[in-house]
């Protein structure tokens, strides 16, 4: 019997804030997302009720038009016509939403100005880079003014300086307009911009907190050590445990892109019992503060690599 996409999702996402969905390709948060948008149907393979959601009081089954109306989506796979131009594209989305004339214009000129594409407005979009057309798809659906703004790993593939701009209009938008903002997304930068995160894991919600707060649920500090040249993670995990079983539990240390992290309230007082015991088997040690990350992989037991 395979895993259900979805699993007992319970959520509340409150307006006016930024609320991230965390977790790992197949984790259900893109899922969560596409039936929120109306996009997919919620249908339980065990013949029991499909669960309800509401977006600002309208059903979403029920009601599906109106839930549209106050969304502004971007998935995860481009939808512009590459053989229009930015300003097109735009215009045609507005249309759709009841728009035209200078009204639209200047609504369309101002989301591609918003996102620094107001030197390529009147350029085809099959011209633009990744980053360029996923800018075009994120003014798309700032363009109608919604309410709850809806973004699927709209971040993915575009540099740092691209995203810190998008976060800062998005925030300022939050600010002054009061728009709400659901976003999915494996990337611990992304999800730390987030008034509060959704810890999603094999189509469960694992935990409901603010990013520092889940941050503190990992404790004290967290000591990495990299492995020797030719040695797995997981084997010097196996090497460590045995050798420290009474100090290092199961639940405190896991083998984590390429290093073992360690969960420990006397982290610092491990690193040299440490180096002595595995020797050359270990090529450095690195101790620090938790991070979103450490998190993660404490609360799930999976690890979740950009």
């Amino acid at each position: 019997m395979r895993d259900a996409a979805l699993d007992g999702v319970d959520l509340q996402v409150n307006t006016g804030e930024v609320f991230a969905l965390l977790g790992p390709n197949g984790s259900g948060k893109s899922t969560l997302l596409k039936i929120l948008a109306t996009v997919l149907g919620a249908k339980p393979d065990n013949g029991s009720s499909a669960g309800t959601a509401k977006i600002f009081g309208h059903d979403i089954a029920a009601d599906a038009g109106r839930v549209r109306q106050q969304l502004g989506v971007v998935f995860q796979h481009p939808a512009l016509d590459l053989r229009l131009t930015a300003l097109e594209n735009l215009r045609v989305h507005g249309r759709m939403y009841g728009l035209s004339g200078k009204p639209l214009d200047d609504a369309a000129n101002q989301a591609l100005q918003a996102l620094g594409l107001s030197d390529r407005i009147n350029n085809p979009t099959e011209s633009f880079s990744g980053g360029m057309r996923r800018r075009v798809e994120i003014a798309k659906a700032l363009l109608t003014r919604p309410k709850l703004m809806m973004m699927d790993e709209a971040s993915a593939g575009l540099d740092l300086a691209i995203q810190r701009d998008i976060w800062a209009d998005l925030k300022k938008r939050v600010k002054d307009t009061g728009l709400t903002v659901l976003l999915t997304t494996h990337l611990m930068d992304e999800a730390e911009q987030a008034d509060r995160v959704a810890v999603m894991s094999r189509g469960k919600v694992v935990a409901v907190d603010t990013p520092g707060a889940l941050v503190a649920r990992v404790g004290g500090q967290v000591l990495v050590v990299t492995p020797a040249s030719g040695k797995s993670a997981e084997a010097l995990l196996a090497d460590i445990r045995g050798q420290f079983a009474d100090r290092i539990g199961l639940d405190s240390a896991a083998a984590q892109s390429g290093r073992v992290h360690i969960e420990h309230p006397e982290a610092a007082a491990m690193i040299e019992p440490l180096a002595r015991a595995l020797g050359e088997r270990a090529a450095g040690f690195r101790l620090g503060r938790p991070t979103l990350a450490d998190a993660y992989l404490k609360l799930t037991g999976q690890e979740l690599s950009a």
